[in-house]
């Protein structure tokens, strides 16, 4: 769904969405497992980290969302 999507956003472009979609996807796989462990550490526990996870899903779908183009 997301590739359709991504097509959708840049139909001139196609290989450059796919190319930011995939480094955003590694850097994310990057950067999420170091900072739960972090925040797994500070707190004792998964849940400020789960917290933490779920808000940032939440804030890049509004991103997301917010970009998309508006159909007429």
């Amino acid at each position: 769904f997301g590739l359709q999507a991504a097509r959708q956003q840049a139909p001139s472009a196609p290989r450059r969405i796919f190319a930011l979609m995939t480094a955003a996807f590694g850097l994310g796989q990057i950067i999420g497992p170091v900072a739960a462990g972090f925040l797994a550490q500070m707190s004792g526990d998964f849940f400020l980290a789960s917290i933490t996870a779920a808000t940032v899903l939440v804030v890049s779908g509004a991103i997301t969302l917010s970009a998309a183009p508006k159909s007429p």
